[in-house]
C-alpha cells in the first residue's frame, strides 16, 4: 500500500519561576529588635501528572463507541481535539479495484461533542479555499488553531509495461511484475504536498537537521513527554521477498530528541516487533502502543512504557481484536482525559487491507469506527 507520512516536530520548553524569603535585621545602640521575615507569596508546587500504574492499565478494555460512523470508512485520516470537540479530517478510501492504492480522497471535515458517539459534518471538502483531498499527512492544534501538514493524493496513469509485455520483453526482475499474469491497465500514481493550512504560524519554517541519524522512515509515530519528542518505529519500504523468508524494512526502535535537531537512540529495539502504520499515545507519563501493519500477518498486541527504552506488554489486544485481519494500521489515535475525568485513548477508523488486490473484497477491510480504550465504567 503505498503510504506517506509527513512528521510535524512540534518543540516545547519548560520554563520554571521560584521565590525567596529574606530577612531584615533591624537594630541600634540601645535594643536589639527581633528579625521580622518580609511577606512573600506562597509559591505552590505544581504536582507532577498521574499517571495510570502498569497494573491500573493491565484492567482497562476496548470499548466499541461507534460501529458505523456517518463518515465514509477510510485509513490515513486524522483526527484532534480542540476545546473538547473531536475534529476528524480527510483519507482515503479504496475502491473496488484491481489496482493498488485506487482511492477516492477526502478533504471534509467532521465533529464531534461526544467522543465519537456522534458526528456533524462541518465542511464537505468542496467548498472555496478549501485544502486539497488528501491521506496521510498530519494534523496537529498548536495555539488554540489546527493545522493540516502535508500528506498525498492518489491517481491512475496508463501502465507503460503492458505494451513492452505484448512485444515479449521480460519486465526488470526487482519490480516484482509477473509476466505472465495480465497486465494491469493502470498503476498508481501520487502528488505529494508539503503546503502547511491555517494561521501564519505555519508559514515560516526552519529546518533543525537535514539529516537526524535514524535511518530515513515513514510510517513512524511520534510522542511528546515531559521536555522531550520520542520517534517511534516505521518503515523504508512496504514489502520484501521472498516471502516468507525475508526481513521487512520495518523498524522498533525509539529515538527522543528536545529540540529537532540533536537525536538520542532510546533504544534500538523496542519490545514490540518492528512495524509503521501504529500508534502511540501518552497516558499521564505512561506511553502506549498498539496496531500496525505485519509481513505477513499484523500484530496484535500492546505494549506500555514509562520512558520508551523498557517495554511491557498488556494483556488482551487492540479493539479486542481475536484474528491478524482484525488489526488495524493507518488508522488515528487522540488521547483524552487525565486523573478527574479519566485517562482514555479513542480510536477511529483504519486500514485491514491486504497486499492482495485482487481479493475482490480486499477494498471492503476499512473502517468508520470509533473505539476507546479506558477503564470499565
Amino acid at each position: 500500500m503505498n503510504r506517506r507520512r509527513v512528521l510535524f516536530v512540534g518543540l516545547l520548553a519548560l520554563a520554571a519561576c521560584g521565590g525567596s524569603d529574606d530577612t531584615v535585621t533591624v537594630s541600634d545602640t540601645v535594643e536589639t529588635v527581633p528579625t521580622v521575615p518580609e511577606v512573600s507569596e506562597t509559591v505552590e508546587t505544581v504536582p507532577p501528572p498521574a499517571t495510570p500504574t502498569f497494573d491500573e492499565l493491565a484492567q482497562f478494555t476496548w470499548q466499541q463507541v461507534n460501529p458505523t460512523a456517518p463518515w465514509a470508512a477510510r485509513a490515513g485520516l486524522r483526527v484532534v481535539e480542540l476545546d473538547g470537540r473531536l475534529l476528524l479530517m480527510g483519507g482515503r478510501t479504496p475502491n473496488q479495484s484491481t489496482t493498488p492504492g485506487d482511492s477516492t480522497l477526502w478533504a471534509d471535515v467532521w465533529a464531534s461533542d461526544d467522543e465519537g458517539l456522534t458526528w456533524t459534518q462541518l465542511m464537505t471538502g468542496e467548498e472555496p479555499g478549501m485544502w486539497p483531498a488528501r491521506a496521510y499527512f498530519q494534523a496537529v492544534v498548536k495555539d488554540d488553531a489546527v493545522y493540516v501538514i502535508g500528506g498525498q493524493d492518489f491517481g491512475l496513469q496508463k501502465n507503460p509495461f503492458c505494451a513492452l509485455l505484448e512485444q515479449g520483453l521480460e519486465p526488470p526482475p526487482g519490480l516484482g511484475i509477473d509476466p505472465d499474469a495480465p497486465c494491469p491497465e493502470f498503476l498508481p500514481m501520487s502528488q505529494f504536498f508539503n503546503d502547511v493550512w491555517r494561521s501564519a504560524d505555519g508559514v515560516d519554517w526552519e529546518e533543525m537537521t537535514d539529516a537526524a541519524p535514524w535511518e530515513p522512515r515513514a510510517g513512524a509515530t511520534t510522542v511528546v513527554q515531559n521536555d522531550r519528542l520520542l520517534l517511534l518505529g516505521g518503515e523504508a519500504g512496504f514489502v520484501c521477498d521472498p516471502l516468507p523468508d525475508c526481513v521487512p524494512p520495518y523498524f522498533n526502535d525509539v529515538w527522543s530528541t528536545t529540540d529537532g535537531a540533536t537525536w538520542d537512540l532510546v533504544t534500538e529495539s523496542a519490545g514490540w516487533s518492528p512495524r509503521p502504520g501504529h500508534a502511540c499515545e501518552l497516558m499521564g507519563d505512561q506511553i502506549v502502543c498498539f496496531g500496525g501493519f505485519g509481513l505477513e500477518v499484523n500484530p496484535n498486541d500492546m505494549w506500555s512504557s514509562p520512558d520508551g527504552a523498557e517495554w511491557t506488554e498488556l494483556p488482551g489486544s487492540p479493539w479486542d481484536a481475536t484474528d491478524p485481519l482484525a488489526v488495524k494500521y493507518d488508522f488515528d489515535a487522540v488521547a483524552l482525559g487525565d486523573e478527574q475525568t479519566g485517562f482514555r485513548i479513542l480510536t477511529v477508523g483504519g486500514d485491514r487491507e491486504t497486499f492482495d488486490f485482487t481479493d475482490p473484497e480486499n477494498f471492503r477491510r476499512v473502517d468508520n469506527d470509533v473505539w476507546v480504550f479506558k477503564l470499565p465504567s
